[in-house]
């Protein structure tokens, strides 16, 4: 329930908002953060709007589980036993009168642009989620992923209520989105308490493109490296080639979308491999699974790389791996090179937006590629294969992302937002 005065009450109630939780570094984002805000003293909610749960034995114990219907109708009985957290099946109620109101408000927060208004899923969605809201009440809601975001404030709005502070954390650069989604952005950006970047390069595209002023964005780099990790990352590797003598492994993982472009990755790899010989593990999966396979069968190159999906401990790879390397078109700060470097393993990585160059220290801790350049990216694995940095100086920089800094970071602006909300009401009601 939200306290008149936050300075009297040490525990707040922080509901996290996800649409699913498909397995990607969001999610362990999330689930790092509030398990750390739970160490604190705070009660925490994650909300999951649609099906789809993976790795889920990293879900907080001491966390709830809150399912909206089709996610709730999606979990089996088998599925949820593996679930450590309290599960909550909800079900939203929805009334004739209550129902119109509150699509008004949504409508108006949106100015009543028809570019930005959501589609049939994200409505049901966010009519789910205002239901929780007025029930639940929480003081804070943290919302990651674009839908997420826009359907979090939009519930803000439809549950007529001025509660709860809504604090979107942004992972991703906004310029190359739809225009709907632009649109969308600028709009209900507007109406957050706050707003957390995952770099400063994503923290200067919001203000640019969003329009928001520059003191209302906070940066705060993800709870990546835990004690956990580095247990993890000591296990033995579930792969042949990571256990035993051989040529230098290259790893790479995330999804196997466009964006990440895996093809460039693949082409410089077989330029590698005419040089030195090399193997190369591929973690992950996505829509361009298949094509990926075809690329990799029409290089002739079917012994040398290997792609076994997800696979529940990435960090024992990274570990034992030579080389790790991520050649992606876009990021907002890329997890998984934070990883590699606190598995003590040498990275390289294209110099996209934004957050690669700020991981590796402009290229000082590992080089950094033009996007696209095949021939760049061979000689860039060739040289750190070569001569790669110390681990010691890898793992130094690794702690720079710690997931003690960052939900410590988290925990003083949520509780600065909801003081100055709280301020704000109490000046609205003496006025």
């Amino acid at each position: 329930m939200y306290a008149t005065d936050p300075r009297a009450q040490t525990r707040l109630h922080i509901a996290f908002v996800i649409i699913n939780l498909g397995g990607g570094g969001a999610d362990r984002v999330f689930f790092q953060t509030a398990a750390g805000l739970i160490g604190l003293g705070h009660r925490v909610d994650i909300v999951l709007l649609k099906p789809g749960i993976r790795h889920h034995q990293e879900i907080p114990a001491t966390a709830r589980l809150v399912l909206s219907e089709s996610a709730s109708d999606a979990l089996g009985t088998e599925e949820e036993s593996r679930i450590p957290a309290s599960v909550c099946r909800w079900h939203a109620e929805r009334t004739g009168k209550g129902l119109l109101r509150g699509t008004g408000h949504m409508l108006r927060a949106l100015n009543w642009n028809p570019l930005a208004l959501p589609n049939a899923g994200m409505f049901k969605s966010a009519l789910f989620f205002a239901d929780y809201l007025r029930k639940e009440t929480p003081d804070c809601v943290l919302p990651a992923l674009p839908n997420s975001k826009v359907l979090a404030t939009l519930s803000a709005k439809y549950s007529l209520c001025s509660f709860p502070v809504v604090i979107p954390v942004v992972h991703n650069q906004i310029e190359n989105r739809r225009l709907r989604d632009r649109v969308r952005y600028r709009t209900l950006m507007a109406h957050s308490d706050h707003i957390v970047a995952v770099s400063e390069g994503v923290r200067h595209c919001i203000a640019s493109k969003a329009h928001v002023p520059k003191e209302r964005i906070t940066t705060v780099y993800n709870p990546v490296v835990t004690p956990r990790l580095a247990s993890l990352s000591r296990e033995v590797a579930a792969h042949p080639w990571l256990n035993g003598d051989g040529p230098p492994v290259i790893l790479s993982a995330g999804r196997f979308v466009r964006i990440k472009d895996f093809p460039t990755l693949i082409r410089a790899f077989q330029k590698l491999s005419v040089v030195i010989p090399a193997r190369l593990i591929l973690l992950g999966d996505g829509n361009q699974r298949k094509n990926l396979g075809t690329l990799v069968r029409e290089l002739g190159m079917e012994d040398t790389v290997s792609m076994p999906g997800w696979v529940d401990n990435p960090y024992a790879f990274m570990a034992r791996a030579s080389l790790f390397v991520t050649f992606s078109r876009m990021e907002g700060l890329q997890n998984v090179l934070i990883e590699a470097l606190a598995c003590g393993c040498p990275c390289v990585s294209t110099d996209c937006p934004s957050g690669p160059a700020e991981i590796l220290d402009g290229g000082r801790i590992g080089r950094l590629v033009r996007v696209g350049d095949v021939e760049a990216l061979a000689e860039a694995m060739h040289l750190t294969l070569k001569d790669p940095p110390s681990r010691t100086v890898l793992l130094k920089r690794a702690e720079f992302f710690s997931a003690k800094n960052s939900v410590a970071m988290y925990e003083r602006i949520i509780t600065e937002s909801v003081r100055n909300r709280c301020h704000a009401t109490r000046t609205e009601k003496e006025l």
